[in-house]
């Protein structure tokens, strides 16, 4: 659906009515302005386009507090539902200009988790992993967290990792983009968690200062070689709080034992 110029709508909310406009407005172009041919507002064009939005001005709260929240909201699922995939390159001849750096392609992979031929609980496990995932977006703002998931796929050719990243892509309607990962420039050791990292980590993922678990917890910290991301990742898996420390609390004892066996083993190479 589009709208003519200057074109009238009018849209019912929750009994109340309001009306729509395109309006256009004819400007002056400038070509000694920087333009960008990629740029649908650049400064070549002569006509700028814009909605204005007429309300009975008792209406005003509702329009900012849940009509334009409806009506962006409806524009992301509709825009979501008809949009192409692409899978992004780097062009790496536009590194160093001004065009853009990411070349996309329509993708057209037709896998989906329906047609992946894979172990059906482990399938299951990922569709569940995903959800969680999509539903947290807020969830991993709130606490600082870059809102990302990430899988490590190895295996002989042929075993279907691609076709997997594919069926991910058509679930989850995400863009695929193709990174070339180069040696790192800049090494930065980071240490193991602490229990006062510990501390900080359940305050930021459970929103708690103090648990009965927190002491034996600590006590296996201070024994145990664990990463933050690692004790940050139990953290996250459930939601009820006593449950997610009794699921940290035996990690780390896997942890302390793996830690052990792999002591001795050296100790028998040496």
């Amino acid at each position: 659906m589009s709208m003519e110029r200057n074109a009238e709508v009018t849209d019912y909310y929750k009994g109340h009515k309001f009306k729509w406009i395109l309006a256009c407005k004819q400007v002056q172009s400038s070509r000694d302005s920087f333009y960008n041919p990629r740029d649908m507002n650049s400064t070549l064009r002569s006509e700028v386009r814009s909605y204005e939005l007429s309300f009975h001005r008792k209406n005003k709260d509702l329009v900012l507090k849940c009509y334009l929240p409806y009506i962006i909201n409806e524009a992301k699922l509709q825009k979501l539902e008809t949009r192409t995939l692409k899978i992004h390159t780097v062009d790496h001849e536009m590194m160093h200009g001004l065009s853009e750096v990411w070349t996309p392609v329509n993708l057209d992979h037709l896998a989906t988790f329906e047609t992946l031929a894979m172990d059906l609980e482990q399938k299951d496990k990922i569709l569940k992993d995903l959800d969680r995932f999509v539903k947290r977006k807020n969830y991993y703002r709130k606490v600082g967290k870059a809102w990302k998931r990430g899988y490590l796929l190895y295996g002989p050719p042929g075993r279907g990792k691609s076709s997997l990243i594919a069926a991910m892509d058509n679930y989850l309607n995400f863009d695929i983009y193709d990174l070339e990962l180069t040696e790192d420039e800049w090494h930065i050791h980071m240490a193991y968690c602490t229990p006062c990292g510990f501390r900080l980590l359940a305050s930021n993922y459970l929103g708690i200062t103090e648990h009965q678990l927190f002491e034996e917890i600590e006590n296996l910290i201070r024994i145990t070689v664990v990463t933050p991301a690692e004790v940050a990742e139990q953290l996250m898996k459930v939601d009820e709080i006593d449950i997610a420390l009794e699921g940290l609390i035996y990690f780390l004892h896997m942890k302390k034992k793996e830690y052990e066996v792999s002591k001795i083993e050296e100790e028998e190479n040496e």
